[in-house]
């Protein structure tokens, strides 16, 4: 009915719940679990929510007009995975030994894949560089290097080296 929502959401992120006023435009089902696409107000633009962490939700008697350059099927293309946002251009090295592996599927509808040297393949991608991204390209490592964009590779060594204090002890 295009009401404006108070939720109660759990974020895994920050381990808390916080509380969004948000425009629901489309609920999708996608891997078993139902998300919602809705405008957050805190951060004018459109989020992933998934429904099972959304803990509250107090609908109110405000209206919205979903705007008309907003196209649910051009969100979500830009995901890797369910988590739409803003693509950006990607590009991964993977080594050899992971040469077969990245060739053999389709990861994305705008990949691009080419030969690299000594048996390696570049992967190039418009994706929104977020979690499942991340994830993704950690899954390969040590035989994978993001070349770009830069932050999405700092993002990534910066999640290693809390990784690896952890695991030392250090933190």
């Amino acid at each position: 009915h295009q009401k404006r929502a108070r939720i109660e959401y759990f974020s895994f992120h920050s381990r808390k719940t916080k509380t969004y006023r948000v425009d629901p435009y489309r609920l999708v089902y996608w891997h078993g679990g139902l998300y919602l696409y809705a405008r957050a107000e805190e951060y004018d633009e459109v989020r992933t929510f998934a429904v099972e962490r959304i803990e509250k939700i107090d609908v109110s008697e405000q209206s919205f007009e979903v705007p008309a350059d907003f196209d649910a099927s051009a969100y979500a293309r830009g995901a890797f995975g369910i988590a739409g946002g803003k693509p950006e251009a990607v590009e991964i090295v993977f080594d050899a030994e992971m040469a077969g592996y990245i060739q053999e599927r389709v990861w994305h509808e705008s990949q691009q894949i080419e030969s690299g040297p000594n048996g390696s393949v570049v992967l190039r991608m418009n994706v929104a560089p977020g979690f499942e991204l991340k994830s993704w390209i950690k899954g390969f490592l040590p035989h994978v290097k993001v070349v770009k964009p830069a932050s999405l590779r700092a993002d990534i060594a910066a999640e290693l080296e809390a990784a690896r204090k952890d695991f030392a002890g250090k933190r």
